[in-house]
């Protein structure tokens, strides 16, 4: 809470923002029926009045697309970012769109994030920079910066899952000013602890609030049989964590069915944790550094 004297009286605000997750449950390589549960989610969670609506890494296509991501592959703005971009419009909200196989430059293909604004704009988008095993480095470039963007509620930045396991990336952002990161992700099976642990951490260490929203449920198929004979197993639990560590909100992991969570964040408590004497950021040494 903070407080502003207005002709003689103490006024008293706080900076808060309703924070909309969509677990999302993919049927691989349908574009359609996949666009069309996300405006259903995203529907819904506005009529709870979500101002922030995120969605997972690579919703639109299933993250085991594999030979199919260039053949679903779209431009940014592009088909499905022109349909959003109108549905951002209509809510008054702004719109994460996890990521989506993005065809750039010269056919070259990205995970690419793209946030749209209430206005309908692309206002930040975000190539992600490390790209997790062979399967990732087989069909998409990496994207080579962290960028962080102004929006009405706090400046924002995105890391796209495997991203926020290197510290760096939060600590990039955070110095960039971000106030909260979000991170729309594919995060499998056995790595819950990972994804505990890591995500609090980067919360604690960056002072900053953490919105992780995850795939939910199994993928299969042969399109990546090279690399999962066996499919996938996305164990849900998309979280906020705030920047003492504490979890905000926690969603299921035992379901596959797409569902909503709503959240809000009160960004005062990013300067708070900042302007103390005692942050992390008052007390780095970043000469001592490699």
């Amino acid at each position: 809470m903070s407080a502003n004297r207005l002709e003689g009286r103490i006024v008293s605000f706080s900076r808060t923002v309703s924070v909309g997750l969509v677990q999302f449950s993919s049927i691989l390589g349908d574009k359609q029926a996949n666009l069309k549960t996300a405006l259903q989610a995203i529907d819904k969670i506005a009529d709870q009045r979500a101002k922030v609506i995120v969605l997972p890494e690579l919703w639109l296509t299933g993250y085991l697309a594999g030979r199919k991501f260039r053949e679903l592959a779209e431009t940014i703005p592009g088909a499905a970012t022109r349909v959003m971009a109108e549905r951002a419009q209509t809510l008054g909200a702004y719109l994460l769109l996890g990521s989506i196989p993005e065809k750039g430059e010269f056919d070259k293909l990205y995970n690419t994030s793209p946030v749209i604004s209430p206005k309908g704009r692309i206002i930040l988008k975000h190539r992600k920079v490390h790209l997790w095993r062979n399967y990732e480095k087989k069909y998409f470039l990496a994207g080579d910066e962290f960028r962080v963007a102004d929006t009405s509620f706090a400046k924002i930045g995105l890391a796209i899952c495997h991203d926020v396991d290197f510290p760096e990336v939060p600590r990039t952002l955070a110095l960039k000013g971000a106030e909260i990161l979000f991170c729309p992700s594919a995060y499998p099976s056995p790595f819950e602890k990972d994804w505990d642990v890591i995500l609090a951490a980067s919360a604690i260490q960056n002072h900053a609030f953490l919105v992780a929203v995850n795939h939910i449920g199994d993928e299969a198929g042969n399109l990546a049989s090279n690399y999962f004979s066996h499919g996938v197993h996305f164990f849900g639990k998309s979280k906020v964590v705030s920047p003492s560590g504490e979890t905000l909100l926690e969603m299921r992991s035992d379901s596959n069915n797409t569902e909503v969570a709503l959240v809000e964040l009160n960004l005062e408590e990013v300067r708070r944790y900042r302007n103390s004497a005692n942050s992390f950021f008052a007390q780095r040494r970043p000469e001592t550094y490699i």
